[in-house]
């Protein structure tokens, strides 16, 4: 599989384990993000893996979150960790 179909399923799943994670429907991140629930959907399943970065910025932005958070790039608790916070 290509390298960046890997990241885009990854990205997919990241999005559907924040969604998820904040108790959100697709109906309702669509609400929030302003992208379409069709279009969620299509991600989360992998239908889609390249995302464009509009996109991808609405989704961080509604889940309060960077764009390498959501590309699973930047795991919040790990930068904690280096920083000496804690949970």
């Amino acid at each position: 599989m290509p390298r960046h179909a890997t990241n885009a399923l990854s990205v997919g799943k990241r999005l559907l384990a924040l969604r998820i994670a904040r108790g959100l429907s697709q109906k309702a991140l669509s609400q929030a993000s302003g992208v379409s629930a069709t279009i969620i959907t299509r991600i989360e399943r992998g239908a889609i893996i390249e995302p464009s970065l509009g996109t991808l910025r609405a989704f961080a932005r509604a889940h309060d979150v960077t764009l390498d958070e959501l590309a699973g790039e930047d795991d919040p608790d790990s930068a904690k960790s280096r920083r000496g916070g804690h949970g």
